[in-house]
């Protein structure tokens, strides 16, 4: 397995999910390679038999001089409160069980620990709870006037520093259109038929670490598959990508970043009941879907609809509508395809010249010892 870090040299409008992800290194390597390596590429996904899977991308931050990825937190729900507990207690329970569904991302200790079957939402609310009483206590020092508690509360459990991950900005810029033969501002007929300038307003995303402003944030994905193809086919189109961008708005210098590839493990349990979901999935065949169908009671997963614009060497066009399970669904242990991936690629569309449109719908797999009744 590898990990692609992605150090961003700009904000991204676009989240890089494994669609997108996969869909800009077709195009990557229909440009440096030609349209016979993206037919053969292609073909393997189809058979069933691609040269490698992707995740979809995930924030990370670096700490202390190492850089450490977050994955998604599949336990979201507050556990029953204990008929045992005292009022206090279990009125902090309840309000800090709405934070915990707010809990979106886990350390890689923390998501190994769950895979295991090792971490539940009690843990999490525990940790919770001590943190709470933390920071009510420096509030009631500082009312005190306490010189050793001054400002805001931060944490200081080293673990905790660590295991907090970055959080995601998203800014609005204003921008206005240029009339580039005249230099100002366009002028066109608004609602109301008047000449008046083109606003417009655009996100720009970017991930910081709420404790450390200035220290390096960016998003990572996973590949398994052929070390041979990922040396040979997808360094060459990440190093082309650094250049060409991902997303909307690249021609505003937006979705750069800088790639790069590293080995990388998990510990995964051995004895696993489950599969958890790291890439947008579609599943290969009605049998897989029965599977899902049969489990859907205690396996949580999401669906999602996707619309969306495609591209082609002749413009822009709309994209069907796609359902797909999202990153953080859990599954049973679906039959066939390799160890890592299930799923199928999509045929999406055909274009009027012909041209076909897939969507990669292969998942993204990790061994799961899920818990849950």
């Amino acid at each position: 397995m590898k990990i692609v870090w992605m150090l961003p040299r700009s904000g991204y409008v676009t989240d890089p999910r494994s669609v997108t992800l996969w869909g800009t290194i077709c195009w990557g390597i229909r440009y440096l390679f030609g349209n016979g390596e993206l037919e053969t590429f292609l073909k393997k996904y189809i058979d069933g038999m691609p040269d490698f899977v992707i995740s979809s991308a995930f924030p990370y931050k670096k700490w202390k001089g190492e850089r450490l990825p977050f994955f998604p937190n599949l336990l979201r729900v507050a556990p029953e409160i204990d008929p045992n507990d005292d009022v206090d207690v279990a009125l902090k329970k309840y309000r800090l069980g709405k934070k915990l569904s707010k809990i979106e991302w886990l350390s890689k200790s923390q998501f190994e620990k769950m895979l295991r079957g090792e971490l539940s939402e009690d843990d999490l609310l525990r940790t919770l709870l001590d943190e709470y009483e933390k920071k009510k206590e420096h509030s009631e020092q500082r009312k005190r006037r306490n010189p050793n508690f001054k400002g805001d509360y931060r944490p200081k459990n080293e673990e905790v520093l660590k295991n907090t991950p970055p959080e995601r900005h998203d800014h609005s810029m204003t921008h206005n259109t240029i009339d580039r033969l005249r230099g100002g501002t366009l002028s066109l007929p608004d609602a109301a038929g008047e000449l008046s300038g083109q606003l417009f307003h655009a996100n720009d995303t970017w991930w910081a670490n709420p404790d450390d402003d200035k220290a390096e944030t960016g998003l990572f994905f996973l590949v398994e598959g052929s070390d041979e193809q990922i040396e040979n086919l997808l360094a060459p189109v990440l190093r082309f990508l650094e250049h060409w961008g991902i997303g909307a708005d690249r021609t505003a210098g937006k979705g750069f970043f800088k790639f790069e590839i590293e080995d990388f493990s998990i510990a995964e349990p051995t004895d696993s009941n489950a599969l958890v979901n790291l890439s947008l999935f579609i599943p290969r065949d009605e049998n897989q879907l029965v599977e899902i169908e049969n489990a859907a009671r205690s396996m949580p997963y999401q669906l999602e609809n996707r619309e969306c614009m495609g591209w082609s060497a002749t413009g822009g066009f709309e994209k069907n509508p796609a359902l797909f399970f999202a990153e953080g669904s859990v599954f049973p242990k679906l039959s066939g395809g390799a160890v890592r991936w299930r799923g199928r690629l999509h045929q999406n569309r055909e274009l009027p010249n012909g041209q076909k449109v897939y969507d990669n719908g292969f998942g993204f797999m990790l061994n799961l010892n899920w818990k849950k009744p």
